[in-house]
């Protein structure tokens, strides 16, 4: 028999304000590892990797930072591989008064496309992207 190969891709900042949105706690330490098994219950199917690709949010505290790395240190225990990006500053300017700021945005957004694409030619097996 041919199992079926699946990989798993999870933009962690989407997961975490798609969480924060309902309003319960307990689920920003969600396992990537069982909501995967639970989506890949076959015997006739495999879970080859998880990713998790995040960024640190320094701007917030030193305390979410570290119960952010709290949670992938968990993932990675898990056997979940953790990317993570960078914040970068990107300029935004008023339409009513034309004040410019910096508006944070994620770098590892466009590190997800090229590291899918990257493998392409090996993919012949499943893909999720949470």
């Amino acid at each position: 028999m041919v199992m079926k190969r699946a990989m798993f891709y999870v933009d962690g900042f989407n997961l975490y304000h798609s969480i924060k949105d309902l309003r319960d706690e307990k689920l920003k330490w969600l396992s990537l590892t069982q909501i995967a098994h639970l989506l890949i219950p076959k015997k006739d199917e495999k879970i080859v990797g998880i990713k998790y690709f995040s960024a640190l949010a320094h701007k917030r505290g030193i305390e979410s930072v570290k119960r952010h790395e709290t949670y992938m240190a968990f993932l990675k225990a898990e056997g979940v591989e953790c990317i993570l990006g960078r914040f970068k500053g990107q300029p935004r300017t008023c339409r009513q008064c034309g004040n410019s700021w910096k508006h944070p945005e994620k770098k590892k957004r466009t590190s997800i496309s090229p590291y899918i694409w990257s493998r392409m030619d090996m993919m012949t097996f499943m893909m999720f992207a949470i």
